[in-house]
Order: C-alpha cells, then sequence, then structure tokens
C-alpha cells in the first residue's frame, strides 16, 4: 500500500470537477496523533494537572468526530493543492468536503 494520498478526478458535464481522496492508514495514524498532542495541551483528566495528563488519558477525552474532523483539517489542504497542481485545475470557490468512508484501520475516503 502506497504511503501517499491519491485523488481521482471526475469531470461532470456541467464543468464542475469532482475529486475523491484516498488517505492511507499511516499517513492518517500520524495526523491522529498530532491532533491528539494539539488537544492534549487543554485537556482536563481528573489526576493531572491541565495538559500533562499522559497522551492515552487525554485520547480518551476526544470524540471520534473531532478527531477526525481535526485530523482532516491538516491533510486536505495539502491533499487539494497537490491535486490541483498535478492536474492542472483551477479552483472558482474553496470546496466542500464530503466524508465517504472513516473505518478503523482503513484508508479514509472524501470526496470534494
Amino acid at each position: 500500500m502506497s504511503d501517499k494520498i491519491t485523488s481521482v478526478i471526475a469531470r461532470e458535464e456541467n464543468g464542475n470537477i469532482q475529486i475523491t481522496f484516498t488517505i492511507p492508514e499511516t499517513i492518517i495514524n500520524a495526523a491522529k496523533d498530532e491532533t491528539i498532542k494539539e488537544f492534549a495541551k487543554d485537556i482536563e483528566v481528573p489526576g493531572f494537572r491541565r495538559g500533562m495528563a499522559p497522551i492515552a488519558k487525554a485520547a480518551e477525552k476526544i470524540s471520534q468526530a473531532q478527531l477526525i474532523e481535526h485530523s482532516l483539517s491538516h491533510l486536505l489542504p495539502g491533499a487539494l493543492a497537490d491535486a490541483v497542481t498535478e492536474n492542472k485545475l483551477k479552483i472558482a470557490i474553496y470546496p466542500k468536503f464530503e466524508l465517504i468512508s472513516a473505518k478503523e484501520g482503513e484508508a479514509w475516503q472524501i470526496r470534494e
């Protein structure tokens, strides 16, 4: 399996372009780790000073939705920039992203 975010471009008749990104698990895990470290600085865990709890304890306080959303905010701007450059696209507005699949232990798929 590749350690690179891949994209597939679909051109619609009306001129719109749809990009589907596949993000490998290794990249996802790295982004999740960064997200947990960022969030851990502000999480309060009983028995520990604010921001001083072990990462595993802090991770328990982060919802799956927050973890996915913030991880994607780290990954998608770069993935979009790469897809635009590789395919010589011109974007009129910043796209809305739709999460297709984000199963634990699998590559994620996001559609723009």
